[in-house]
C-alpha cells in the first residue's frame, strides 16, 4: 500500500516538474514494444541524462560511494568504462576503479560504487519513433531502471535511483552514452570482478567454468572471510590516510596556536609601552603643574612687592611728608639729596624686578605650549 502511494506521489512530482519546465512527457516506448539489449562497444564513456543533460557523476568526495547527477565540468573529467559480460555489462568509474551497484534492489534504492562487487546491467535501446535518442540502463533480471531524481532538480547534485520499468517512460529515465575512446590498456575481459544479477550481502556460491557441472572448492565462508579481509585492507588504507591528514591538520592548528602566541606578545608589549608613556605624561603633567604653582607664587610675590613699591613711590612723591620740612636750610638739602638718592634705588629695584616677572611670564608661556602640545599627542 505504501510502495503504490510512493509510486503514485513520485509519478506525480515528475509530471509536474516536467509541465513546470514546458516539456510534456515524451513516450519512449512501454511494456510489449521493442526495447531490446544494445550492443554496446566496450570502451571508455560519459553518461548524460537525455532530459536534463546532467552527467552521471562520482560525488566530489572520492571517498564517498554515492551516484549523483550534475553539469560536466572540465576539471571534473568523469568516465566510465562499460564492459561486455555476455548479454550484460559491467559499468566501471575509470577514476577509483570502483563498479556501480545496487546493494538494495528495490524501487527508489539508490546506487552506489563498490570496489570488489558489480551489479550487471542491461543497455536497452528505445523504440525506433521514440521522441528521445538514447539508452535506458536496466538491472539485469529485475524491472528497476536508473532514473535521475526529478524532484530534486533544483539541488546542485541530484541523486540517482532505481525506478520502475513498467510505468510509462519519460527523457529522466534515458542516458545518452558518448564513447571518448576504447577501454583502457590494463583492463581485460579475462578479469571481472565477481558479479551478480543484483548484489547481496553475502555472495553466493560460483561454479567454476573449466569443469562444467562441478562445483568450486571455495564456500561462501571463505569468499566472506576474502571479502572481509579485502574490506578490512581498505579500511586500514583509509585509516592511513585519515592519520596524515589528522597529523597535517595538527600541525597547522600548532603553527596557528603558535602565530597567534607571537600576536599576544605584540599587543602586551604595545600595552606595556602605552602604559610607560602615559607614566611619562602624567610625570609632565605633575612636574607642569610644580612649575605653574611656583609661577603662581612668584607672580603673587611680584605683584605684592609692586604694590610696595608703588606706596613707596607716592610717598616719594608727595616730598617725604612732615619729615623733610627743617629748622635749617643745611638740613633740608641733606635730606632732599638723600630722599633723591633713595629714590632712585627704588626705581632700580622696580626696574629689576619687572624685568624678573617678564622673564616669568615668557616662561609661563612656554611652559604652557609644551603642556598644550603633550595634551594633543595623548
Amino acid at each position: 500500500m505504501m510502495r503504490d502511494t510512493l509510486t503514485n506521489h513520485r509519478g506525480a512530482i515528475t509530471t509536474q516538474c516536467l509541465t513546470a519546465t514546458g516539456i510534456k512527457s515524451s513516450r519512449l516506448g512501454t511494456k510489449g514494444e521493442d526495447m531490446s539489449t544494445t550492443n554496446i562497444d566496450p570502451g571508455t564513456y560519459r553518461i548524460t541524462n537525455a532530459r536534463w543533460e546532467r552527467e552521471m557523476l562520482v560525488s566530489s568526495d572520492r571517498d564517498c560511494n554515492f551516484v549523483v547527477a550534475g553539469y560536466y565540468a572540465q576539471s571534473s573529467d568523469q568516465k566510465w568504462l562499460i564492459q561486455r559480460l555476455g548479454n550484460h555489462y559491467h559499468i566501471q568509474d575509470a577514476g577509483t576503479g570502483r563498479y556501480l551497484t545496487a546493494p538494495e534492489p528495490k524501487y527508489n534504492a539508490s546506487v552506489y560504487l563498490d570496489g570488489r562487487n558489480s551489479c550487471l546491467w542491461e543497455i536497452m535501446g528505445l523504440h525506433p519513433e521514440s521522441d528521445v535518442k538514447g539508452y535506458t540502463i536496466k538491472l539485469a533480471e529485475s524491472n528497476l531502471i536508473l532514473e535521475m531524481n526529478v524532484s530534486a532538480t533544483w539541488a546542485k547534485y541530484p541523486s540517482i535511483f532505481l525506478a520502475n520499468s513498467q510505468r510509462e517512460y519519460t527523457a529522466c529515465l534515458v542516458w545518452q552514452l558518448d564513447r571518448l575512446g576504447p577501454l583502457p590498456s590494463d583492463q581485460s575481459d579475462s578479469a571481472k570482478p565477481s558479479a551478480s544479477p543484483i548484489n547481496l550481502t553475502i555472495p553466493q556460491p560460483s561454479i567454476s567454468q573449466s569443469s562444467p557441472g562441478t562445483e568450486s572448492r571455495t564456500t561462501p565462508k571463505d569468499q566472506l572471510i576474502s571479502q572481509l579481509a579485502d574490506q578490512i585492507a581498505q579500511n586500514n588504507t583509509r585509516l592511513v590516510e585519515l592519520a596524515v591528514q589528522l597529523a597535517s591538520q595538527t600541525q597547522k592548528l600548532t603553527d596557528m596556536s603558535r602565530e597567534v602566541q607571537t600576536h599576544k606578545q605584540l599587543v602586551q608589549d604595545r600595552e606595556r609601552e602605552i602604559w610607560e608613556h602615559k607614566q611619562k605624561i602624567e610625570d609632565k603633567e605633575r612636574e607642569i603643574e610644580d612649575r605653574e604653582r611656583q609661577i603662581r607664587e612668584l607672580t603673587k610675590s611680584v605683584e605684592e612687592k609692586d604694590q610696595l613699591l608703588l606706596r613707596m613711590a607716592a610717598r616719594l612723591a608727595e616730598g617725604g611728608g612732615p619729615s623733610v620740612q627743617s629748622q635749617d636750610q643745611g638740613q633740608t638739602t641733606e635730606v632732599s639729596a638723600s630722599n633723591e638718592s633713595s629714590g632712585e634705588g627704588i626705581l632700580n629695584e622696580v626696574g629689576v624686578l619687572r624685568e624678573k616677572v617678564e622673564r616669568l611670564e615668557g616662561l609661563m608661556m612656554q611652559v604652557s605650549n609644551i603642556l598644550l602640545r603633550w595634551r594633543v599627542q595623548l
